[in-house]
Formats: structure tokens, C-alpha cells, sequence
């Protein structure tokens, strides 16, 4: 196909016609276009025309079938032939940034799309120069340019927070942060500056809250599989910026709608998942920065309504805090009882639903006892303890992960079994078999990984939560921290020894409960604990 007026009418009509609701006229003009992908100078027509078209509809469209062109047809498959000649090739990589830059946003995000697509398959061999090109457009002063950088430069490294760790990943991963480390900085900085200068503007703020949540985002991909050198020289510089813009309060950026997050929140957000990925993989780094960021990320939880555009800001709060609570050097941060009271009341209660709590429901309950963590529930409100055991406890501690996370679960709940009075003497004793068996499961059954229906999400890195899945991998060279290591060694034999204790406090009860209520398959694992304990329930 030639580059001629005449083919860009035709492609034009053709364009048309795929937008028509009538079937008739609309799946001709669909196969039409399939039949010619293949022809080369098709993608520079698909270019030209969203380039120099007067029509927007048409500039649009042609922009959406340029990028699933891309996506269907640019890797270079083994022992198939090649679906796009090589000077298209050359073609589009040599002029789709630069008109991606100078479209409007509509059709800016399509074609960034298709780089990202592009730069997977070849970036950085086949395509050297993508980033100078990119971040020599972060000194044009126009943001809507540098977005436009931004957001492409999120959608190529993004991935290398699921990567596995190769010696390519590293060769690949240092050049871009070669690149473009130091740019990054210094816009991040001159951004923040402008905020500053235009803090009475809502149009421009808007722009420039965009332009920082994607450069926090690229803060996290950056720093994901290890801590670079330069980012470790400039952390001073990063992370006071991020505990100013977390402590920020700004009237032009509150959104009136309850349902969807404004810049502010998904900013915030993403600086609490900065904030935990330093906490989680570079604490000894992070010590000096974490008290301060622990204060500012508990004022927000305390501070943030209950409305569902603050869902995601509140769960990656509550996980920042809930990882910062286990490594070894922050544990004295939640020390006060007070403090771990406060969680409970004004953080668990409230967000009951963010599974993430169970560890520290039962740190405290380690830490203050079993009376205590019943009675601050039954303080605030009747029956609340009994409601957290029932709808909390029982039915989620089966998707609790990781071998410390466990064994705090089981120690917590077995001295809620063994050391709560009330559990024994009061309506709470309905709960008493249904929070043994739960906890059998934890040590016995498989995991549970579901996840209900509602938290899928499209975007990875915006689900709440999702960095657990990778914990394991991220974290395996670390020693866990194991803060009830000393008191219990094994959790079965603890929970053996604890029923024992309680079973002579009150002779015939316990044995009674276990024979009546537990079911067969968790009665043969507690009398396998009870054998290796060498202890019998009285």
C-alpha cells in the first residue's frame, strides 16, 4: 500500500464504516481492514491519518486500531513469519514518541500503549535511543508532554515489579536508571516546587498531581527489585518530599464525589506503598525516615472518612503499618499499649474488612492478653468481641500468609481459647470449637488464596494488598523477624500444653467441648498435638 491521499480516503471510509452500529455495514469494513494489515506502509497510514485527519472521531479511531495493530502483530514470533515488514518498523519507532507527545490526550494514551507494547519486545536492544528521546522532552516545560513521558515510561517499567531476577533484568534495569534516575529526581523536585507556586490554581494543580502520581508510581518500579545507589544517595531528597505531599491538605484537589479517589488520595496512596516497600525490603536504610512516616500514615487512618473514594488510600495505610509492626528495628513503635489500643479502636473496628489486621488483633492480644484485647472490643461496643471472633477471626484466618504471620495467629488464638474467661463462661462459648477448628486449619490446611470477586482489579499495581503476592519471591534472601520466637517454639505443642493448663482449671469441660463439637478430621490432628506434647486434656 502506497502513502497517497487516495489510500488514506479509502482507510478513512473503511474507519468510518467500523463505527457503525449496524452489522451489515460495520463487519465488512472490519475484515476489510484485517485483510490489509498485513500490506506494508499500513501502520504509517494508520500515522499519517491520526496525525493529519480533521476528523477527531477519525484521528481516535484510527489511533485504537494502530495500538491493537501493535499488540496483535509486533512480536517476532520463532519459526512464524514476520507480520511487519522491518522499514515499518524502523518507521514507527522513529516517529510514534514525538507523535505521541504532540497528540492530544485521547489519543496520547493509545499511542503510549503501543510503545509500551513496542518496548517490551525491544527495548533496550532494538531500540537504544527511546529514552534519551523521552527524557530530553522532561525540558520542555509542557506537562502534557512530560505526562506523556511519564505515563509510557510507567507502562515499560512497570514489569520489573513481577520480573524474576536475571542477569538481563539487571543489565537492563541499571541503564534505565542511568538514564533516567536523575531527570526523574529533578522534575519530582521541580514539581513539587510548582505546586508550591501554584497552590491557589486548581487547573494547574490537577496537571501537576497527575505528573506526580505517575513519578511516585516509577519511584516504586524503579526501586522494587533492589536499592539502586542513586536512590539511596538521593533519599533524603525523596522521602521528605513524599512526608510533605502525605501531611498535605489542599481544598482545590477534595473531590465532591464519595465514590471515586481524587489526585490527592491516589497520591497518598501510592506514597504509603513507596513507604512500605523501603519498610518491608530496606529497613536498616529507612530507620531514620520510618517515625515520622508512621505518624503521618496513622493520622490519615484516624483522620479519613468512611467514604469509598478513601478505600484504597485507607488499605495501603493499613498495610504500611501492618509491615512495619513485624521488622525487627520498628517493633518498639508499637510498644505503648495505648497506641495498639487506639489501632483497635479507631482502625480494626472501622475497617474490618482488610484482612491485613488479623496480625495485629493478635500481637496484641501476645502482647496484653487475651482479657484485654475482649474487653477494648466489648468497650466500644456490646457483643463487638464475639462479632470479631465470628466474622473476622474464624472465617479469615485460613488467608493468612507467611510462616510468622502464622505463628502469631496461633499463639494469639490459642491464648484467646486458653486464657479469656469469658470464652468459657459466658454466650462467647458458642465460639469456642468454631475458633479451635479455625485454628487447626490454619496449621493444617492449604492456604486459602481466593479472592472474592470484588477485588479484582485491572491494574496490578493499584490493587490493595497485591504486593503479598509476591512477598515470598521479593523477600526470600531476608531472615523474618519472629517476635514471639522465644516464647513459642512450635504452636501445636503450645496449643497441646495451653488446652492441658485450662483443662485442669476446669476438669471435664474441654474434653467435653473437643468430643462433641470438633469434627473428626480436626479431633485426630489435636490428639496427634496432644501425643507430641505428652500432655492429655482432664
Amino acid at each position: 500500500m502506497e502513502l497517497s491521499d487516495a489510500n488514506l480516503q479509502t482507510l478513512t471510509e473503511y474507519l468510518k464504516k467500523t463505527l457503525d452500529p449496524d452489522p451489515a455495514i460495520r463487519r465488512p469494513a472490519e475484515k476489510f481492514l484485517e485483510s490489509v494489515e498485513g500490506n506494508q506502509n499500513y501502520p504509517l497510514l494508520l500515522l499519517t491519518l491520526l496525525e493529519k485527519s480533521q476528523d477527531n472521531v477519525i484521528k481516535v479511531c484510527a489511533s485504537v486500531t494502530f495500538k491493537n495493530y501493535i499488540k496483535r502483530n509486533w512480536r517476532i514470533v520463532e519459526d512464524e513469519p514476520n507480520k511487519i515488514c522491518e522499514a515499518d518498523r524502523v518507521a514507527i519507532k522513529a516517529n510514534i514518541v514525538h507523535l505521541m507527545l504532540s497528540s492530544p490526550e485521547q489519543i496520547q494514551k493509545q499511542l503510549s500503549d503501543a510503545i509500551s507494547i513496542i518496548g517490551r519486545e525491544d527495548f533496550p536492544q532494538k531500540w537504544p535511543d527511546l529514552l534519551t528521546e523521552m527524557v530530553n522532552r522532561f525540558q520542555s516545560g509542557d506537562f502534557h508532554v512530560i505526562n506523556g513521558v511519564l505515563r509510557t515510561a510507567h507502562s515499560l517499567f512497570k514489569r520489573y515489579r513481577h520480573e524474576f531476577k536475571s542477569n538481563e533484568l539487571w543489565t537492563e534495569i541499571k541503564l534505565v536508571l542511568d538514564a533516567f534516575a536523575l531527570p526523574l529526581t529533578n522534575l519530582f523536585k521541580a514539581t513539587i516546587e510548582l505546586c508550591s507556586t501554584h497552590a491557589n490554581d486548581a487547573s494547574a494543580l490537577r496537571i501537576l498531581f497527575s505528573s506526580l502520581i505517575l513519578i511516585s508510581k516509577l519511584f516504586y518500579s524503579l526501586n522494587f527489585q533492589d536499592l539502586p545507589e542513586f536512590f539511596e544517595d538521593n533519599m533524603e531528597t525523596w522521602m521528605n518530599n513524599f512526608h510533605t505531599l502525605l501531611t498535605l491538605d489542599n481544598k482545590l484537589l477534595q473531590t465532591d464525589d464519595e465514590e471515586e479517589a481524587g489526585l490527592l488520595e491516589l497520591l497518598k496512596s501510592q506514597i504509603c506503598d513507596n513507604a512500605a516497600l523501603y519498610a518491608q525490603k530496606y529497613d536498616e536504610e529507612f530507620q531514620r525516615y520510618l517515625p515520622r512516616f508512621v505518624t503521618a500514615i496513622w493520622n490519615l487512618l484516624v483522620t479519613t472518612g468512611q467514604e469509598v473514594k478513601y478505600d484504597l488510600l485507607v488499605s495501603n495505610a493499613i498495610q504500611f503499618l501492618a509491615s512495619v509492626c513485624e521488622r525487627p528495628h520498628y517493633k518498639n513503635l508499637f510498644e505503648d499499649q495505648n497506641t495498639l489500643t487506639s489501632i483497635c479502636e479507631k482502625v480494626i473496628v472501622p475497617n474490618m474488612e482488610f484482612r491485613g489486621f488479623l496480625v495485629f488483633i493478635n500481637l496484641y492480644c501476645i502482647k496484653y492478653g487475651a482479657l484485654a484485647l475482649q474487653e477494648i472490643f466489648d468497650g466500644i461496643q456490646p457483643k463487638m468481641f464475639g462479632m470479631v471472633l465470628e466474622k473476622i477471626i474464624i472465617p479469615e484466618i485460613q488467608k493468612v500468609s507467611g510462616n510468622v504471620e502464622k505463628k502469631i495467629c496461633a499463639v494469639g488464638i490459642t491464648k484467646l481459647l486458653t486464657e479469656c474467661p469469658p470464652m468459657m463462661d459466658t454466650e462467647y462459648t458458642k465460639l469456642w470449637t468454631p475458633l479451635l477448628q479455625s485454628l487447626i486449619g490454619l496449621f493444617e490446611l492449604p492456604e486459602d488464596d481466593t479472592i472474592p470477586d470484588e477485588e479484582h482489579f485491572i491494574d496490578i499495581e493499584d490493587t490493595p494488598g497485591y504486593q503479598t503476592a509476591f512477598s515470598q519471591l521479593a523477600f526470600a534472601g531476608k531472615k523474618e523477624h519472629d517476635p514471639v520466637g522465644q516464647m513459642v517454639n512450635n504452636p501445636k505443642i503450645h496449643l497441646a500444653q495451653s488446652l492441658h493448663k485450662l483443662s485442669t482449671a476446669c476438669p471435664g469441660r474441654v474434653p467435653s467441648m473437643v468430643s462433641t463439637s470438633l469434627n473428626a478430621e480436626a479431633l485426630q490432628y489435636l490428639q496427634g498435638y496432644l501425643q507430641a506434647a505428652s500432655v492429655t486434656l482432664l
